[in-house]
């Protein structure tokens, strides 16, 4: 027990002396092999242990470290940030890929990309883009922008409410691959795969129980520094998937 107190303490001393955050995480990836491999100690308390340093050193919550371990081994759960963020994390970086840890670390955007992430899911899962908190989660200054549209808030606002497609159609969104633009940090991207129920008329169009598949999108939500959406789009990444014709959401309800 006092090896392991000793160690810990040097541990969270030598971190928290380092001069910048990538310091911090080298000296945390150097360390860790050594508390996995040979304390004396058992799994669980192992894992009290990471959680304790990695909170005091680099910040993570409790939550976001051992979500991040469901999914990686120690040193990649701890090292990124950004780990609990994504379906899979890369083992290894390859030329051309963009060191995301370093960028988000870098950046100014004061939000980080986990609770941006969470932010955005709740906009859109929950609030509607605007449409069940009333706009509340919208700035002044929001615009929506597709494929051949771009709207300011108050159309965008009134175009929603009107559409009503949720009574209209029985909509699966399946949403996935939700992951901050590492150069622009304040912006998500997501994609899904929809697929709707025509079940009740629509602006005059008779129901006919017809199922749409829509081709993938792309999604982005842009934040401010105060959390609220400055823009949301989204774009057709595959015209030849589904059986719109290469149709998106957006220009599907035009038609």
């Amino acid at each position: 027990a006092r090896c392991v107190k000793a160690r810990s303490e040097n541990l969270s001393h030598n971190i928290r002396s380092a001069p910048d955050d990538a310091d911090r995480r080298s000296e945390l990836i150097t360390s860790l092999p050594y508390l996995s491999s040979t304390m004396p100690i058992s799994h669980s308390v192992k894992l009290v242990l990471f959680a304790l340093i990695a909170h005091i050193t680099l910040g993570f919550s409790p939550p976001q470290l051992f979500t991040s371990l469901s999914k990686n081994t120690f040193p990649d759960a701890i090292v990124s940030r950004n780990s609990a963020l994504f379906d899979y994390s890369p083992v290894q970086r390859y030329e051309g890929d963009l060191d995301t840890d370093v960028l988000y670390v870098q950046s100014k955007f004061p939000i980080n990309p986990f609770d941006l992430v969470k932010m955005a899911k709740d906009v859109v899962c929950n609030k509607g883009i605007g449409l069940k908190d009333d706009g509340e989660c919208l700035a002044d200054d929001f615009v929506f922008r597709a494929a051949f549209v771009e709207t300011p808030k108050d159309e965008f606002f009134q175009a929603l409410k009107s559409f009503k497609l949720e009574d209209s159609f029985d909509l699966k969104q399946q949403y996935f691959g939700w992951t901050v633009d590492p150069l622009q940090t304040n912006r998500v991207y997501f994609f899904n795969r929809q697929e709707a129920t025509f079940v009740k008329d629509f602006m005059g169009a008779k129901a006919d129980n017809k199922h749409l598949i829509l081709p993938p999108q792309c999604y982005h939500v842009d934040f401010n520094d105060d959390g609220k959406v400055t823009e949301f789009g989204f774009y057709v990444v595959d015209r030849a998937q589904g059986n719109t014709g290469g149709l998106g959401e957006c220009i599907l309800v035009v038609e």
